[in-house]
C-alpha cells in the first residue's frame, strides 16, 4: 500500500491531499480503523473486566464513542459509563463476548470525520482523515494543526457527531458533554490518571462523578408479544453464536498452554471479523476462517492478557491449523489486516 502522501510536510499538506485516489482513500480509512480498533483494546483493557462482561458492554456498544474532551481512550470510558449511569438497563445480561464492535468502530470513525468537518466547514473528507491519523485521533490537535490557534471542541462539532451515525441519546449527550462535564473535568481527569487500570471503585467513583447529569427516566416501553418474541430469539441465537466461538477459542487456547507451559482462564471474546478467506458456502456467504481478539488471565491471577486466534469457521472443524499468541503492546496487526481486508 503506498501512502506516501501521508508523510508529506505540512506545509505541502493542503496541495496534495486534495488530489488523491480513490484507492489511497479507502486504504487511509483502513488504517485510521485500525488506529480506532487499538483504542477500544485499549479501553476494554483498562475497565475491571466482570462489570463489563455484566453491564458495561452495553454502555460501550450503545454510546461508548471517542469523541470528547480527552484522549480518545479515556472518551470511550467516560462515554460508556455515562450512559449507563444515566441510562441503565433494566435488567442485566452477562455476556461473554461482543461481537458487533466492527460497527461500533466504523460509527466512531464517521462520527469524528463529522465532528472535524462541522467545526472547520471548508475540510474535506480526506483532509478531515489526514488530520484525524497526524492527531493520533484526537480532534482537537487535529483542529489545532490545521493552523487554528487554539483548540476548539463546541457544541457544533459534538452535534454533528451525535448526528452522524444516530446517538441514541443526542440531546442527553450534548448537555452531557458541553455543561455538566466542564464543572467535574479535574475531577474525572485525576481519577482517569491515577492508574492505568481501572478499579470496581473508581468506576462507582466515576459513576457518581458523571450523576449529576443524569435525569429522571421515563418510564419504560412494554414490549408487544411479537417484540418479545423477537427479543428472544434474538437472544438465543447470540447465545448459541457465543457457545461456538468459546468452544472455539478455548479449544485454540489450549494448543496455546500445550506449547507454553501456561494455563489461562477465558474471559471475553471480541470478534473481529468471522468472514476472512475463501467462501466455503455460497448460501449463507460463509468463509472459511474467522479472527478474534480475546482476553484470558492466567491461573496465578495476573491481569488478562489480551490474544489473537484465527481458527476454521467450520462448525465440525477441529481446528488443527488453529492460531493463537497474545498481542504485546496491543499492535493487533493480523487482527486489523483480517478485519479490513480479507
Amino acid at each position: 500500500m503506498d501512502i506516501a502522501v501521508l508523510q508529506t510536510s505540512h506545509q505541502g499538506t493542503d496541495a496534495s491531499i486534495k488530489k488523491v485516489p480513490a484507492a489511497l482513500m479507502e486504504s487511509l480509512r483502513g488504517v485510521l480503523l485500525d488506529r480506532v480498533h487499538d483504542l477500544y483494546l485499549k479501553a476494554v483493557s483498562r475497565l475491571p473486566m466482570k462489570e463489563f462482561q455484566i453491564s458495561h458492554h452495553r454502555g460501550l456498544l450503545k454510546a461508548g464513542y471517542c469523541y470528547g474532551p480527552f484522549n480518545p481512550v479515556w472518551n470511550i470510558i467516560v462515554n460508556t459509563v455515562w450512559y449507563n449511569t444515566a441510562f441503565p438497563a433494566c435488567e442485566e445480561f452477562e455476556v461473554d463476548m461482543i461481537s458487533t464492535m466492527r460497527h461500533v468502530e466504523f460509527r466512531s470513525l464517521n462520527r469524528l470525520i463529522a465532528f472535524l468537518s462541522a467545526s472547520i466547514p471548508v475540510v474535506s473528507e480526506h483532509e478531515a482523515m489526514y488530520y484525524l491519523l497526524k492527531s493520533d485521533l484526537k480532534v482537537g490537535k487535529a483542529i489545532q494543526m490545521m493552523n487554528r490557534e487554539h483548540e476548539c471542541l463546541d457544541e457544533s462539532g459534538y452535534k454533528a457527531a451525535t448526528d452522524a451515525s444516530s446517538h441514541p441519546k443526542p440531546e442527553e449527550f450534548l448537555d452531557f458533554v458541553t455543561k455538566s462535564l466542564p464543572k467535574v473535568l479535574p475531577y474525572v481527569k485525576s481519577l482517569m490518571q491515577a492508574s492505568h487500570l481501572i478499579s470496581s471503585d473508581d468506576i462507582i467513583h466515576l459513576s457518581s462523578l458523571l450523576a449529576a447529569s443524569a435525569k429522571p427516566l421515563d418510564p419504560p416501553v412494554e414490549l408487544t408479544k411479537d417484540a418479545l418474541n423477537m427479543l428472544s430469539k434474538y437472544k438465543k441465537n447470540f447465545l448459541t453464536e457465543q457457545s461456538i466461538f468459546q468452544a472455539k477459542v478455548e479449544a485454540a487456547l489450549r494448543k496455546y498452554e500445550q506449547v507454553k507451559g501456561y494455563f489461562y482462564e477465558l474471559n471475553m471474546i471480541y470478534v473481529v471479523n468471522n468472514h476472512v478467506g475463501k467462501i466455503t458456502d455460497m448460501r449463507h456467504s460463509k468463509k472459511q476462517y474467522s479472527h478474534v481478539n480475546f482476553w484470558a488471565t492466567r491461573k496465578n491471577g495476573e491481569r488478562p492478557t489480551l490474544f489473537f486466534a484465527q481458527f476454521s469457521n467450520d462448525v465440525d472443524s477441529e481446528n488443527v491449523h488453529s492460531i493463537c499468541y497474545p498481542v504485546t503492546g496491543l499492535s493487533t496487526h493480523s487482527a486489523f489486516l483480517a478485519k479490513y481486508g480479507s
